[in-house]
C-alpha cells in the first residue's frame, strides 16, 4: 500500500508537469509528502503499539531477553542465509519492475512520464492483490509448490516480457508488466509463511529482519545496477530481465535446499 501511495503521489505530481517542472519538482513533493506520511507512522505507532512483552510469563521474557544477534549467527546462520537467499527473488523483482521498468518506459520507449507512472500505478494496484493470492495458494497446493511455479514461470516470461515493454505501446507495457507482477507476487505471497517456519522458534522476528535486510539490500539494492551494468555491456535494452532470471533461480534453489534439509 505504501507504494502504491507513493506512485499515485508521484502520477499526480507528473500529470500537470511538463518536462523542465518536473525536473525541479516531482522528486520535492513525493519527498516531503513522504515525510509527512512518515512522521504520522511514527505517531500512530507510539499510540497503537503495546508492550511486547504484555501476556508473556517470565520464561518467556527471560527467553526473549537471551536472544540477541550473535547467538542467532552462530546458531542459525545457514537459515538465516536461506531465507535471505529466498526472499532475492521479490526483493530483486521488485526494484527492476516497479522502479526500473517505468523508467524505461518512458526514457528508452519514449512514452510519457504520466502514462508510464499510470501504468505502473495500475500493476501495483494488482501486486496489492496478487501477494495475499499467493498465500492462499500456498495453504492450498503447498508452499514449496507455490514458491518453485512462480519462480519458474516468471523466470521464463521474464526476457520475453521485457522485449514487450519495449514496444513502446501503453497498452502492452501494461500487459507485460502485469505478467511478471502476478509471478513475483504469488512467489512473495507464498514466501511469508515459508521463512516463518525455516527459522527457529524464538528467535524469528530477529532472523526474518536481517534475511530480509540482506535481500533487500543485495538482492534489491543492487538489481538495478546489475541491469544497468549489462545494458551497457550488452547494449540489449531487454538484457535486466537476466537479473530477474538470476534471482529467481537462485530463490527456487534456496527453497528446494530448504524442502530437501527439512527445514520447513
Amino acid at each position: 500500500m505504501g507504494a502504491l501511495a507513493a506512485c499515485g503521489a508521484c502520477l499526480a505530481a507528473a500529470w500537470p508537469l511538463d518536462g523542465a517542472a518536473l525536473a525541479v519538482w516531482g522528486w520535492r513533493l513525493p519527498l516531503v509528502g513522504g515525510l509527512a506520511v512518515n512522521v504520522a507512522a511514527a505517531g500512530a505507532r507510539l499510540v497503537v503499539l503495546r508492550d511486547p512483552q504484555e501476556g508473556m510469563s517470565l520464561a518467556e521474557v527471560e527467553d526473549r531477553h537471551a536472544v540477541n544477534l550473535g547467538r542467532l549467527i552462530r546458531s542459525s546462520w545457514r537459515r538465516v542465509l536461506a531465507v535471505a537467499a529466498m526472499g532475492t527473488f521479490p526483493a530483486a523483482s521488485f526494484y527492476l519492475v516497479c522502479a526500473t521498468l517505468p523508467a524505461y518506459l518512458s526514457d528508452v520507449t519514449g512514452v510519457a512520464p504520466h502514462v508510464a507512472l499510470g501504468v505502473h500505478l495500475a500493476n501495483l494496484f494488482v501486486l496489492t492483490l496478487v501477494i495475499p493470492l499467493g498465500g492462499w495458494m500456498a495453504d492450498g497446493v503447498g508452499r514449496t509448490t507455490t514458491l518453485l511455479t512462480s519462480a519458474a514461470v516468471t523466470g521464463a516470461l521474464a526476457y520475453p516480457v521485457w522485449m514487450l515493454v519495449g514496444v513502446g505501446l501503453p497498452a502492452v507495457a501494461w500487459l507485460g508488466q502485469l505478467l511478471l507482477v502476478v509471478g513475483f507476487g504469488l512467489f512473495q505471497g507464498a514466501l511469508a509463511e515459508s521463512a516463518v517456519m525455516a527459522l527457529p522458534k524464538g528467535m524469528r522476528a530477529t532472523g526474518l529482519n536481517l534475511a530480509d535486510a540482506l535481500a533487500s539490500a543485495l538482492g534489491g539494492g543492487l538489481a538495478p545496477l546489475a541491469g544497468v551494468a549489462l545494458v551497457a555491456a550488452t547494449a540489449d535494452d531487454a538484457s535486466p530481465a537476466y537479473v530477474m532470471i538470476g534471482a529467481a533461480a537462485l530463490s527456487a534453489a534456496a527453497c528446494w535446499a530448504v524442502r530437501r534439509t527439512d527445514l520447513f
